[in-house]
């Protein structure tokens, strides 16, 4: 039975998907690289190019997707859906409960929220595990569930980082690294193996990221401010080439942030993140109030994107013109702004606090 593959552009996506393929012993793989605002659309073109298994990781639903993909499954006849995934998935200030619904509209969902979209996918079909596949599933966890308790985890995150900013994170680019991956698990190369033969990019990547750590250019685009105890550091992500994670794990330590909010500027997007010896917010509750739903994750990292005004998207399209540091900026003002007329959404997510 043919099957579409769909995922997430990161780390724990491309191997979710590699895993999977892997453990299946799946020969020709139809894979689509989507984005949590696109899943709906996605799935509904695997249904449209005529798949009737479907398996969905690491992505997350929103309601908006929620209700353009419950029109789509009740029009489908006969397609499965297998959906793996570790992200919040409840609605903020809604009664609708997606994940009643979608069983009932017959997805068979495996959702959980102590690992990672890989491990949850292994998890399922661990018993298919010819023995080199877990390591790798270990060391991705670690990174996506930022954790960093496992040696190789930070080998991989700079190495992918480095693979997917050199080809510009092109869905192709990443549906063929999904398929090498995955070739190479079932050829049965184990995680140190792997880690190994990738260290020549770990290698300049981490120049490079020094580079960017021993100048001043991070401090120049950082702003900290406090609300309700908790205090803020917000910054550009693009003083130079950094993983997003060691950026905001540089920043939480050295100014000491409650929650690092790094701007990425492209769609308004911004990636929260916290260090356990400094944590005082569940992120993925913050995201999700701050953004009125259009955001989530885990408790330490999430993301959100912040909804600008006509206005404010025709602003940020004229001044791509001159560069994207820029509308990081504008990105980062109404970050700003946005967490000070919702003070409430502090409280409720930092709720030990008050």
């Amino acid at each position: 039975m043919s099957t579409a593959i769909i995922t997430h552009n990161d780390l724990d996506g491309v191997f979710s998907a590699a895993v999977y393929i892997a453990l299946k012993g799946i020969d020709e793989p139809f894979i689509v690289v989507c984005s949590p605002k696109e899943v709906a659309k996605c799935i509904e073109h695997a249904i449209n190019k005529g798949f009737k298994h479907i398996a969905v990781m690491d992505l997350g639903l929103n309601e908006a997707q929620f209700e353009y993909l419950k029109k789509i499954l009740e029009r489908a006849h006969d397609v499965e859906i297998e959906w793996f995934d570790h992200h919040r998935w409840k609605f903020v200030g809604s009664s609708i409960d997606p994940v009643t619904m979608l069983k009932q509209l017959g997805v068979e969902l495996h959702l959980r929220s102590d690992t990672c979209a890989t491990g949850v996918v292994y998890d399922v079909y661990r018993d298919l595990d010819p023995g080199n596949i877990e390591g790798f599933v270990n060391a991705v966890c670690a990174v996506d569930c930022w954790r960093f308790d496992n040696a190789y985890a930070p080998y991989l995150m700079r190495w992918f980082e480095m693979v997917a900013r050199r080809n510009g994170y092109s869905k192709e680019k990443l549906t063929s690294l999904i398929k090498e991956i995955a070739t190479m698990m079932r050829r049965g190369v184990d995680v140190s193996s792997f880690v190994r033969d990738i260290e020549p990019y770990v290698i300049e990547y981490v120049d490079q990221e020094l580079d960017v750590l021993r100048n001043d250019r991070i401090e120049k685009n950082l702003r900290v401010f406090e609300v309700e105890g908790v205090k803020f550091c917000v910054v550009d992500s693009m003083p130079g080439t950094i993983n997003l994670s060691a950026l905001a794990t540089y920043v939480a330590s050295r100014w000491q942030c409650n929650v690092v909010a790094v701007v990425k500027g492209e769609d308004a997007k911004v990636s929260l993140r916290s260090l356990s010896a400094y944590s005082k917010c569940r992120l993925n509750e913050l995201a999700a109030l701050l953004s009125k739903g259009m955001g989530g994750g885990h408790p330490q990292a999430a993301g959100l994107t912040l909804r600008l005004s006509a206005f404010e998207r025709i602003v940020v399209r004229l001044i791509q013109l001159f560069g994207k540091r820029w509308v990081s900026k504008i990105v980062a003002r109404k970050f700003v702004a946005t967490v000070l007329e919702n003070i409430d959404a502090v409280r409720k997510s930092c709720r030990e606090l008050t």
